[in-house]
């Protein structure tokens, strides 16, 4: 994108299907958004933590049409209670950490996005993302992932706004054989030049413990395709912006024309009177000083006179000219 400490995106979402390593909704989000690269970390509590990593690139195909892959690569741990019913054992704690690779493949059509979405360990789970970008600075996604191991679906929405500072929504519904649940987020992001990075707090719910993380991404080619080229503020009269620029570019025009003719305009010139000894001062005959003395008297005679005096006479009497302008000012 526009590679600005480009999009500090601060996301993160919160969308678990079962016991499955899930991933972040608004992460997911903006990853898909441009070929980039990023890294993160997730603490759930003290014991539950995840780092993660993407990478995205692209390559064209035809004009407006682009393959995309995107690889994200997750290493976690976390503590599992197990309960024990009809015992006097409340629970069991078990511990366990690994590693995930998720790969999505997608193509990208002028402003829409498509991509799959296919993890390592578990061949049966599946997901897809539609995704339109609205605005330069705005974009809606459409997930939906399936996991039939577990017999569990999910819905969910997602919208990123702006840019530095940008936000993000998500609101997801997760169907499982005995519950239905609805989960959402909202994130804050920041933009230096290529460079994004987000932090997130998720409160806590019924299924999961309180959230936090963090996330940085350097991205290398920005989106520059969208369905509109600028969002309307619904604030803002257009009918009175339109009247203010023509009003503007009326005012410029007029200044313009008034510096025009002030930069071009000739000054008049001003015709001092000269007295005879300022002329003998320069060694002038008298006679011809004595005809410039008159003339000067009268702007139309004295410039009349000096197309008839030779260039030396007219260059002495300019100096006098000058001199009198000068100390006059």
């Amino acid at each position: 994108m526009r590679i600005r400490f480009l999009c500090l995106y601060f996301f993160w979402s919160s969308v678990s299907i079962a016991d499955e390593i899930s991933r972040n909704l608004l992460i997911d989000h903006y990853s898909f958004l441009n070929p980039s690269m990023g890294f993160g970390f997730e603490k759930e509590n003290q014991n539950n933590q995840k780092l993660f990593a993407w990478y995205h690139t692209s390559k064209e195909i035809k004009r407006k049409f682009d393959f995309h892959l995107q690889l994200t690569a997750f290493s976690y741990k976390r503590i599992l209670r197990e309960n024990f019913p009809y015992t006097e054992i409340p629970y069991k704690l078990q511990k366990e950490s690994g590693d995930l690779v998720v790969f999505n493949p997608g193509i990208k059509f002028y402003f829409f996005s498509f991509y799959g979405n296919f993890q390592s360990t578990n061949p049966t789970y599946r997901g897809m993302s539609l995704g339109f970008h609205l605005y330069p600075e705005k974009s809606l996604f459409v997930f939906y992932k399936e996991n039939p191991k577990e017999t569990t679906k999910e819905y969910a929405l997602s919208i990123l706004s702006g840019k530095s500072p940008g936000i993000g929504l998500s609101i997801a519904k997760e169907i499982s054989p005995d519950k239905v649940e609805w989960s959402g987020n909202i994130s804050f992001s920041f933009q230096v030049e290529s460079f994004v990075g987000a932090i997130s707090h998720l409160p806590v719910s019924d299924t999961r413990d309180e959230t936090k993380s963090f996330f940085i991404s350097k991205i290398f080619q920005e989106n520059k395709e969208s369905l509109f080229q600028e969002e309307i503020n619904p604030y803002i009269d257009e009918n009175y912006l339109e009247k203010e620029k023509k009003n503007k570019e009326e005012w410029d025009q007029k200044r313009k024309e008034e510096w025009d003719a002030k930069k071009f305009k000739k000054k008049e010139r001003i015709i001092y009177g000269i007295k005879l000894e300022e002329l003998l001062k320069f060694r002038i005959p008298l006679v011809v000083a004595i005809r410039i003395s008159r003339a000067s008297k009268s702007k139309e005679e004295y410039e009349e006179l000096l197309k008839n005096l030779s260039p030396d006479l007219v260059r002495k009497c300019n100096k006098i000219q000058y001199d009198k302008a000068k100390a006059n000012r």
